[in-house]
């Protein structure tokens, strides 16, 4: 067994693998001290994310819905308007059993669908939105970052009534805050902490790897 630890340096959060030498930023509002553990004994497998970012197309119909509904004057908003309208807008549904099906994301958009097809979708209305974004994958689920965000802004955006701590990952130009628009009533820069305990980042014009959170994956390209 290893230990991942969520620990505080310059109040910044961030989970630090020491098998790895591997820092990890979580959020810049998380807990002191948070220990999680994660067993590294079995390989784990996930397809190469080019299976799914093979199928981002274009389409005019999302182009309105981003145009006339989500486009807005800052990046935090466009992000905070884009969660709660696919929230409200887009469910999820599952694959049929037994069949891992890729939806488009109009088909997603007209129909629902699961988590990856949901992150497909949300990064067709990003791309449509001028906002840079990543494809986040793990065994079991599949997400988005997106940004650069300021969190004090994106908290402007949310609902009041609510505390938040946002979750992420640093790239050179900012922190990018996780989008998960599969979970139902969560926020932007909320994911589950157990899908970071293996997962890969690819971007998604080159459909290519370009980091990995945690425990190293064994990639399948189909």
């Amino acid at each position: 067994m290893k230990t991942l630890t969520l620990l505080t340096i310059m109040n910044n959060a961030f989970a630090y693998d020491y098998s790895k030498d591997n820092r990890i930023f979580i959020s810049s509002s998380g807990p002191s001290s948070l220990r999680e553990t994660i067993s590294s004994e079995p390989k784990v497998f996930v397809k190469h994310p080019r299976v799914y970012l093979q199928h981002l197309e274009a389409n005019d119909e999302l182009r309105i819905v981003a145009n006339e509904v989500l486009e807005a004057p800052s990046i935090e908003e466009k992000i905070a308007k884009t969660y709660i309208y696919m929230q409200n807008e887009n469910p999820y549904v599952s694959d049929p059993e037994g069949i891992d099906l890729i939806r488009k994301p109009i088909d997603t958009y007209f129909h629902g669908g699961d988590c990856e097809d949901l992150a497909l979708l949300a990064l067709e209305f990003f791309r449509e939105l001028n906002l840079n974004s990543y494809f986040v994958l793990a065994p079991r689920h599949a997400f988005t970052l997106v940004g650069p965000v300021d969190e004090a802004r994106l908290r402007n955006f949310l609902p009041r009534n609510y505390s938040y701590n946002f979750m992420g990952y640093y790239f050179d130009d900012g922190f990018y805050v996780y989008f998960d628009p599969a979970v139902r009533n969560g926020y932007p820069g909320y994911v589950d902490l157990s899908y970071l305990g293996s997962a890969v980042i690819a971007d998604v014009n080159t459909q290519e790897i370009v980091n990995t959170i945690g425990k190293k994956l064994e990639i399948k390209n189909n």
